[in-house]
Formats: C-alpha cells, structure tokens, sequence
C-alpha cells in the first residue's frame, strides 16, 4: 500500500488538474486594462491575442508579455495578473519622453519612438531632412546615443537645455549660459556622462567658468572663459 500511495497521489493531481483544465469555470471571461495613457486598445487586444476563452491556468503570462511588448512599442513596464477564476488584467506604464523634438509638436523616447502629448525641457536639434510620423521608431545609432544622452546627463551637474547632433559621430550638450560638451558616438553615453560629472565635481567653483568640455578623446579638453585650456 505505501508503494502505491506515490501513484494514487499523482493520479489524483492528474485528474483534479484535468478538471480544471475543462472547467468553464477558469475560462476567461473579461479582460482589464490599467494604463497611464492611451497605449492598448481593450477590444484589439481581445481579437490579436485571443486570450479570451483560454483557460486561465494555461495562459502564460511570460509569453503574452513578450508578445504585446513586441507589439506595442508605447509599452515600457508591463504587469499582467491573474485574477482567478476568470479574469486577466494588464497594468501598463507607457514609455516617458526624454527629449522633444526641436521644431515640432512631438518628442522621443529614450529607444527612439516617437510620442506626443508630452514636452520634456530637454529640446533635441535631430539632422535635418528627417520626416517624422506619430508612431515611427527612430534607430540611427547616432540618434539613439543622443536620447541616452538626454536621458542620463540631468543626473549631473550640467543643466543641459539642449542637444545636437553634430555629425554622426559627434553629439553636443549645451546649457542656458552657452557653456557645451561633446560626446563621441563612438564611446560608451554612460561612461562619458560619469566623467562629466567627476570633472564638475573636482571643478567645484571653476565649473561655472567653463565653456567647453571635450570628451571625445582619452584626455578630455577643458576650456574656460578666460581662454585658457586644461
């Protein structure tokens, strides 16, 4: 009897599982949708990803997160939940501009979608000849590079109200007083930022005296408004 209570025991798991598998019950019947802004549409959703009718046990919440972000860029943090028996909500937080694009009505993420309704103090000067839609995705390297630029330098000490893409391998940062930074598209953005701020901390009282800061080379060349270079 104790060699067989293992087998009992599994068949018993098998069957009530089965039950719940068949089970109208844990069918699901409606679908919630929490979002910050207009990102997902609660009906296109239904009809895309089926997920109504399919037993709530067997839905996989890691796949259908991987399909909706795939499929909806605006996405940035989503959470779904399984609100047994029968229901499935999404919690969706939208992606934040980082940057608004000079001369328009639109902005940018920090992965280069495109977005409106929002106007970051932070204004991007992209190359000119770019023709922008609601919508599109925006991937250029030297594009991207700059919004995580835009993204990371307000955590220094450099109050940027502006950047500009030089050239493909050149982004500028400048501030209200003129002062500007140069970064290389071709070095990491994060590493850059980190030795911006480490020259402005050790600056201290001489940061306001700087006009330039160059940090497309192993030595970064400082120049302060006297003139002089360090």
């Amino acid at each position: 009897m104790a060699k067989l209570l293992p087998v009992l025991v599994l068949i018993v798991v098998v069957v009530v599982f089965a039950g719940l598998v068949v089970s109208s019950v844990f069918k699901i019947k409606s679908l919630e949708i929490k979002s910050d802004k207009d990102c997902l549409n609660k009906e296109k959703v239904e009809e895309e990803f089926k997920v109504l009718n399919q037993n709530i046990f067997l839905v996989s919440t890691k796949d259908l997160s991987t399909r909706l972000t795939e499929k909806y860029s605006c996405i940035g943090v989503l959470k779904i939940i399984k609100s047994y028996p029968s229901k499935l909500k999404l919690e969706v937080k939208t992606k934040e501009p980082v940057a608004k694009i000079a001369d328009s009505s639109f902005s940018l993420t920090e992965d280069g979608l495109i977005v409106e309704g929002q106007s970051p103090p932070l204004t991007l000067f992209l190359p000119s000849g770019q023709n922008l839609t609601l919508g599109q995705k925006l991937d250029k390297k030297e594009i991207i590079f700059a919004l995580r630029l835009a993204a990371n330098i307000v955590k220094t000490d450099f109050i940027a109200s502006n950047v500009r893409i030089l050239d493909p391998s050149t982004v500028a940062a400048y501030n209200q007083e003129g002062a500007v930074v140069l970064f290389s598209t071709e070095n990491d953005a994060l590493s850059q930022i980190d030795s911006l701020q480490l020259i402005l901390a050790k600056a201290k009282i001489d940061a306001t005296k700087i006009t330039k800061l160059d940090l497309r080379f192993d030595k970064p060349i400082i120049v302060y408004k006297d003139n002089g270079q360090r």
